[in-house]
């Protein structure tokens, strides 16, 4: 095989840059099998690469690669190129960060993937964002902000029963700040300012002083968000600063997932915050699953997604559900109180189970009727609209428990629903209480049933 030079500073600085440690540069030199150094002289080249950042002038003069070794070394920093050029150029990361990153995707991305995906690295395509989530390893898209969009800051005047109190306590009682907001503070520019001027959390306070402290999300998280703003439609029932009440429809998940990577409502939500030109990331407060519709919150910063979790199954933050069952129901309302587990870690497999993780759920039949021509009801032809409202929350706990008493919901097929007048379980966050992260306001809102489960309504008339 004809020989081919190159120098060893160009072979070993690629495999260097893309993070590889001592050991792998010597297998990958082992690789052209004929080099003109020793793997002791290729430990020190390597070594030195790393302290000098990637070589500055070379020191090693050339050395003979067979064609193997030319192309594999010409193939690594081809790779990382186009890496940096896609990060770069496509996604708008600065170029310091996108070294790191491009180092980071390199050992994350297999030669067949990476070659599948190349193809479609430019702009024209329109394809890069489809392929960044198919390799799992790539930012989301930049959240670029316009001039002027300054970082949402909570504020409070002292006052005069306040005087003399630390910074903490004042954050933590009267804004309601946990640990954690108050310690991301601390570390950002003016994170935590008293008359704008910067403060220490163990600083007194004085009547009259304004204290001030940064909650929104930074510029650094907004560039490195790994969800996809995708266009799609929102049902906004409530929003302002703080959070955001949507009426999700049936059909469409809440958060993305290895099987809903672009065309989820968080995908949806962070398209209308861009295009808002809001400073948001995706604060996920609770879900709603895949077939389940009606009313969802989502915060708007770390500090209102902390306090509204916190809340959750609390009188606080109060979710009921309205959903239609099967069978006659022998008791206007009821509790069940069974505990709720899987098999292994697969939630498909949920199930009331003994030992499994407590599980409450309290129902109000609301109205229930016979409906003639159901021939696949498991037990009668009776449909009963119940109202439910949960202590915990289990994954798909309505629709196990409700399975459980013997009344499944309709469309519920997993759980022994039928589907013959709905084909997703007729399940719907019907009304939303909770208390306003900022204001302290306990806010309520419904939102009507959905045009498939009106028609079951009407059975019921």
């Amino acid at each position: 095989m004809e020989k081919m030079s190159t120098s060893i500073e160009d072979y070993l600085e690629a495999i260097v840059m893309l993070g590889g440690t001592t050991e792998q540069a010597v297998r990958s030199v082992d690789v052209a099998r004929e080099l003109d150094v020793s793997k002791a002289s290729v430990n020190k080249a390597v070594a030195t690469l790393k302290t000098r950042g990637m070589l500055d002038q070379p020191f090693y003069g050339d050395i003979t690669l067979t064609e193997e070794g030319y192309e594999y070394g010409q193939a690594v920093l081809e790779r990382h190129h186009l890496l940096t050029v896609f990060l770069t150029e496509i996604l708008g990361i600065p170029a310091e960060r996108a070294e790191d990153e491009a180092c980071k995707m390199e050992h994350a991305i297999s030669d067949e993937s990476f070659e599948n995906w190349k193809t479609y690295i430019t702009p024209v395509t329109g394809k890069e964002r489809a392929y960044c989530v198919l390799l799992g390893v790539f930012p989301g898209e930049r959240h670029i902000l316009a001039e002027g969009v300054s970082m949402r800051r909570l504020t409070y005047t002292i006052e005069p029963a306040d005087d003399g109190r630390q910074v903490q306590a004042i954050l933590r009682e009267r804004l309601h700040m946990g640990r954690q907001g108050i310690r991301a503070a601390k570390f950002r520019e003016n994170g935590i300012m008293l008359d704008d001027k910067r403060v220490f959390t163990i600083d007194r306070v004085r009547a009259g002083q304004v204290l001030s402290i940064a909650v929104g999300d930074t510029d650094d998280a907004l560039a490195g968000s790994s969800v996809i703003a995708t266009p799609g439609p929102l049902d906004i029932v409530f929003e302002d600063d703080d959070l955001i009440v949507l009426n999700k429809p049936a059909g469409v998940s809440t958060h993305p997932g290895p099987k809903h990577v672009d065309d989820t409502l968080g995908n949806f939500l962070m398209h209308y915050f861009q295009s808002t030109n809001q400073r948001c990331l995706l604060h996920p407060v609770q879900r709603l699953d895949w077939g389940t519709s009606g009313l969802i919150v989502f915060a708007k910063n770390a500090h209102a997604q902390d306090f509204l979790q916190k809340r959750l199954h609390t009188g606080d933050f109060c979710r009921q559900y309205l959903a239609f069952c099967q069978g006659e129901f022998s008791e206007d309302s009821g509790t069940v109180d069974a505990p709720i587990g899987c098999i292994g870690h697969t939630w498909q497999t949920a199930a009331v189970r003994e030992g499994g993780k407590p599980a409450r759920t309290y129902y109000w039949v609301e109205s229930q009727s016979i409906v003639d021509k159901l021939p696949h009801l498991l037990s009668t032809n009776s449909i009963a609209r119940v109202r439910l409202q949960l202590e915990t929350g289990r994954t798909h706990q309505i629709r196990i428990h409700m399975s459980h008493i013997g009344h499944p919901l309709l469309g519920d097929a997993d759980h022994g629903g039928s589907a013959e007048l709905i084909v997703r379980p007729a399940l719907h966050s019907a009304f939303l209480q909770v208390e306003h992260p900022v204001t302290g306001e306990l806010m309520t809102f419904e939102a009507p049933l959905p045009s498939d489960l009106a028609a079951l309504d009407a059975l019921l008339a």
